[in-house]
């Protein structure tokens, strides 16, 4: 649907996802803050838990690759990828990706 009257978008049956590895962007930040605000469930992956996107989010979705600080790492990016799927597993109700 098209928004024609200038109103912000309804967002309480959306999931407001940010994925960064130093989880220390801005911008990703202030896009999850704005969807909590409007009420949308916010998830956040990020190798970094006390980094500013993981404390914007209700939820952290850590993917527990050690230190990768800096730049990218196969790792890393391995690591969001795979906490992604895992989401799309949840909330699709496909129980036999979560196995």
């Amino acid at each position: 649907a098209v928004n024609t009257h200038g109103a912000p978008p309804r967002l309480r049956s959306t999931l407001v996802s940010g994925v960064a590895q130093s989880g220390q962007a801005l911008d990703f930040v202030s896009g999850v803050e704005e969807g909590r605000r409007r009420k949308a469930l916010s998830a956040t992956v990020t190798n970094a838990p006390d980094a500013p996107l993981a404390q914007a989010a209700e939820c952290l979705l850590p993917p527990v690759v050690g230190d990768a600080t800096i730049v990218a790492t196969t790792r890393g990016h391995t690591g969001q990828l795979t906490a992604l799927a895992l989401l799309a597993a949840r909330v699709t109700g496909d129980e036999d990706r979560l196995r």
